[in-house]
């Protein structure tokens, strides 16, 4: 294998870190989301079926 072929390896195996590293991101921040809200409901009571009513700002990442 020469250098050209082994920089185009490295950069097909960057891209992929890049897109499994979003996706880990983004399955963090999705499951946190859930988490928060869980524990929100129970908090208020528990009942599910229910139509729910989050502080503002909830599932926002900056506070304010």
């Amino acid at each position: 294998m020469d250098f050209f072929e082994q920089q185009e390896q490295a950069r097909r195996q960057t891209r992929t870190l890049l897109i499994l590293f979003l996706l880990a991101v983004s399955a963090i921040v999705l499951s946190v989301n859930v988490a928060a809200a869980l524990l929100w409901i129970a908090y208020q009571g528990g009942k599910f079926s229910a139509p729910h009513v989050y502080p503002a700002a909830f599932f926002s990442p900056i506070p304010r």
